[in-house]
Parts: C-alpha cells; structure tokens; sequence
C-alpha cells in the first residue's frame, strides 16, 4: 500500500489525485485529506477512482473556508504530513506520494519551512536526504538545495561531494534495485571550470572523481553543463549530480512538466511527488494535466525510474 497527500488544500491537489486514480488502479492506496471535499471535486471533474483500487482514508477535514485563513491551510498541510511521515516509518505504507503544497502558506505555522523534503528529513530523523528530479531522459541530483549560487562554492565542497557519494548510493540502491550506479558529475563553473586554473574542477573535482572511479565506482566527469544535455549521452546514466539547484531544475523541467518526478532518496521510505506546484491559476477549471502525478504513482509503485 501506497500513501499520498492531498496537499494545498486550495490548490490542484484533489483533481489530480481524481484524475489520476480514474485512469491507474491502484491494488491499495491511504490517502491523507478532505475525503468529503475530495468526492466533490471528483463529481465536478467527472473522475472516479478505479473500481478495482482499494481506497483507505484518513480523512483530515480542512478547517479553512476560505483563502486568507492561511493557519488553517498550513495546519491541515502539516496535519497531513505528519501522520504520513509517522505511517511510512512504521511500515503502513511502503511509500509516500505528496501532492503540491505552498512553502508559503505552511511558513504561517512553521517559519523556516523549506518544503517537503527537509520537512520528511526532519520528521523521520534522517541524517541525510537527497533530492532527485527524474524524466524520461534522465535523472538528476541537486547537489545543493535551496541556497543562494553565491553560496555554493562554499557548501559544494570536497568533503560535501564525498559524504553525498557515500550516503546517495546506498539509499539509491535500496529503493532501485541498481547496486553500483553509473554516475556522471557536471562542472560548477561555466565549461567546468576549463578555462580558470583555480576551478573547483581543477582544485579537487577532477581528482576526486578519478580516485572514485579506481576504487571501482561507476562515475566520471566533471562535464561542462552547457553542453551534456544536449548530447545522445546522458540517457547512458543512472544518476547525474548537478552543483546546484536551478542548474539541475532547468535541466529537468525545460521540456515539460508531465513527466517529471520529484524523488526523495535518504529518508528510511521512498518519497515522490509531481514536478509541479499548486497552480493555483488553473484550480476549478477542469484542465489540470494529471500526468505527473500519475509517474509519481507509479515510481513509487514499481520502485522503477
């Protein structure tokens, strides 16, 4: 059994859910949320559930009524996770998928939120956690979340890159089934640092790669970024390492946003989500694309990319 989260509850959380339960059966599913505001929404949709899908709830009524109680959007949110979080760790459910949320509005509760992934981190007590964005290409590794670029050289260091290594494999591993991983690593500075003799490439990315890859690691590089994603290469990987976020979210979403996955790696269970947030622009126009959820889906389903 899987478990998802509705999430925002005035965004496009509840249509997609709807959509895409109606057209993937699931054996068995727990989903966290409004189950009354759910079954109106899959009336005003015209989207069931799959008769065949099993559906367990527990069912969190969302106190706002309207938009501007954002504590009462922020609470129903974490409400959610937490009890997700608490499911998975003690084996309820073999994965979490989480639909879209706003940072913002759970700020109202939690100030230093940073999203779903240091949130999970927090509440299961993981020592790490990586994130990794998948489409149908590839599947990236954002070196370093949500900091400023003028901070990454400062945190993307040599002993960074080799406490992510040692930690990101195993986790990889475990939920994908691939137990040496090919591995490819892009630069941090334009043309991966080729052209400037004190480059984080050339000071220690370079020798540090190579002396992976002697120890009988299946990874190489630093590649310049500008031009790896242009080439027939970068489907021959299991996982690349990006420096930085906007470096690797670009990469990930530049071709649409249906088939990309937001994956979880480090946490004790596999986490996933849309590539998307909670548009709230196009809520109760019957038009929102399923299609991201559904790979969520079924990523955490098969534990396949």
């Amino acid at each position: 059994m899987i478990g998802i989260t509705i999430g925002e509850h005035f965004g496009i959380g509840y249509e997609i859910l709807a959509k895409a339960l109606s057209v993937n059966p699931l054996d068995s599913v727990l989903l966290y949320g409004d189950k009354k505001h759910f079954q109106l929404v899959c009336k005003e949709v015209n989207a069931y559930p799959h008769a065949s899908t099993h559906i367990e709830w527990l069912d969190i009524p969302c106190t706002a009524i309207r938009a501007d109680d954002k504590k009462g959007r922020a609470k129903y949110v974490l409400h959610q996770l937490t009890n997700a979080t608490k499911d998975a760790l003690e084996n309820k459910i073999d994965a979490l998928v989480t639909c879209p949320i706003d940072k913002n509005i759970v700020r109202f509760i939690e100030p230093n939120f940073d999203g779903h992934t240091s949130f999970l981190q927090r509440q299961s007590k993981a020592p790490h956690s990586f994130m990794l964005m998948a489409n149908q290409k590839f599947h990236i590794i954002v070196g370093t979340q949500h900091i400023p670029l003028r901070s990454v050289h400062e945190v993307f260091t040599k002993a960074y890159f080799e406490n992510l290594i040692s930690n990101l494999i195993p986790s990889f591993s475990k939920h994908f089934a691939i137990d040496n991983p090919k591995i490819a690593v892009l630069g941090l500075n334009p043309h991966a640092g080729e052209i400037d003799d004190h480059s984080e490439e050339k000071l220690w990315m370079k020798d540090t790669i190579e002396s992976m890859h002697a120890r009988g690691l299946h990874i190489e590089g630093p590649f310049p970024a500008d031009s790896f994603f242009g080439t027939a290469q970068v489907s021959r990987w299991d996982i690349v390492i990006s420096p930085y976020h906007d470096q690797a979210l670009i990469a990930a979403k530049y071709e649409g946003l249906s088939h990309v996955v937001n994956i979880t790696l480090g946490l004790p269970f596999l986490r996933t989500s849309p590539g998307h947030g909670v548009a709230y622009d196009i809520v109760g126009r019957g038009i929102a694309d399923p299609s991201s959820l559904q790979n969520a889906i079924k990523v955490a389903t098969s534990k396949h990319l």
